[in-house]
């Protein structure tokens, strides 16, 4: 349920409780670096930038092979460097024409 809820609150834009229920995810596998992944976009998207950066080298020592791991720590230090802004949340993407619908 708490991985469930923090994609969730990515996909919304619900940083605080995205990082509570990718916490909580977390602390019932600990050893799931996905779920380390997601804690780490939740920060981002609760403008933790330095916290999100930490928690993604965790996830980095913990596999470094999986690309998904590898885009993410380049999202993140792309903006905690400040070439990009805080994303507000992490998701699909709606193109305008379908916001207009």
């Amino acid at each position: 349920m708490p991985r469930e809820a923090s994609l969730q609150c990515l996909n919304l834009g619900l940083g605080e409780k995205a990082v509570y229920y990718a916490k909580a995810a977390v602390e019932l596998d600990r050893e799931n670096d996905g779920l380390h992944a997601n804690y780490g976009l939740a920060l981002l998207i609760n403008k933790q930038g330095n916290d999100a950066f930490a928690a993604i080298n965790k996830v980095l020592e913990m596999n470094n092979q999986d690309q998904i791991n590898k885009n993410i720590y380049q999202l993140i230090l792309e903006v905690i460097s400040g070439n990009n802004p805080y994303p507000d949340r992490i998701g699909p993407r709606v193109r305008e024409e379908e916001k207009i619908r």
